[in-house]
This record gives C-alpha cells, structure tokens and sequence, in this order.
C-alpha cells in the first residue's frame, strides 16, 4: 500500500510540474508529492502519531528539509538529472515521519533509591572510623553521583544494623 500512495504521490506532482510555468512547478514538483505522501505516513500508517521534539524544534528540523528539497529543485535547472531525482523526493518523507512525528517514546529513566537516614546522634569516635574508611582502598557504600553525606549515612546504617543498635538493643 505504501509504494503505490508513493507512486500516486509522485504522479501527481510529475503532472502538477508538468502544467504549470516553470520557476512554480519546478518547487511543486517536489514539495506537493513530498507533503502529500508525509501527510499519509503520519495520518495513516502511524499509530502513535505524535512529535517526537518540541514543536519549535520540529518546525525548524522540518524547515530544513523542506531546504533541502527546494535546493533539489533549483539545481534542476543547472544540473537535468535532478529532475529525475526530484520524482523520488516523496521517498524522503518515511525518514521525516519516523523522525519527527514518531510520538517521542521517551526512556524513563532510573531513580536512585532513597538514602535511608538513622536518627542516633553521632559521637566522635564514630566520625574518626568514618574518616579511615574514607580515607581506605574498600568503599563498599559508595555510589556514582552520591555525596559523602549519603555514603556516611549508608555506612552508619550498616554500622548500626551490624551492632544492633537500630533494633532495640
């Protein structure tokens, strides 16, 4: 279904082109069958239609390739063989529909898990085994992107839950 809505598309903007002067059809040529057959892709055959960018960010991206097709356009005039190519130019449409109107199926991202925080008051000495095991080779608390406060707090957890002394005593 999808080649024979690419070759309708691309008929339709050979005989636009075909029928009117020639600076005008030269850009319908390209840009009439390129939107008809994008408009299919994202109406028709995409279920989850939607932007995948913000919109300002989708109507610049679009923009550009619209550039790009137009640059076709006017390079038939210099080179011929671009005019043939320009029959082609609706098969650009499956890249820009998948790219820009592909609903933007975002990955969530993993949360760290809460820190636990013990609430015994903390003593001296503790502070000093807690500065030897920072300043030691094995830091088995200690977590990318996490602050010494957190590691402190995991370590005096397992501390404590080593020693009894969360639990009741």
């Amino acid at each position: 279904m999808r080649l024979a809505v690419f070759l309708v598309c691309s008929g339709i903007g050979y005989l636009m082109g075909q029928y009117l002067p020639d600076p005008v059809g030269a850009y319908v040529r390209v840009l009439v069958p390129y939107h008809l057959f994008l408009l299919y892709l994202v109406v028709m055959e995409n279920e989850k239609a939607g932007l995948s960018m913000p919109l300002v960010q989708t109507i610049v991206t679009h923009t550009a390739c619209l550039a790009l097709l137009i640059g076709l356009g006017m390079g038939r005039r210099y080179v011929p063989f671009f005019g043939l190519i320009s029959l082609f130019v609706p098969g650009l449409a499956p890249f820009e529909a998948e790219w820009l109107f592909s609903g933007g199926a975002k990955t969530e991202e993993k949360k760290a898990a809460p820190v636990v925080h013990v609430a015994a008051e903390e003593s001296a000495d503790e502070y000093a085994e807690f500065m030897k095991y920072m300043a030691g080779p094995k830091r088995e608390f200690r977590r990318l992107g996490q602050s010494a406060k957190d590691e402190y707090n995991l370590w005096r957890t397992a501390k404590s839950s080593e020693q009894g002394i969360g639990k009741g005593k």
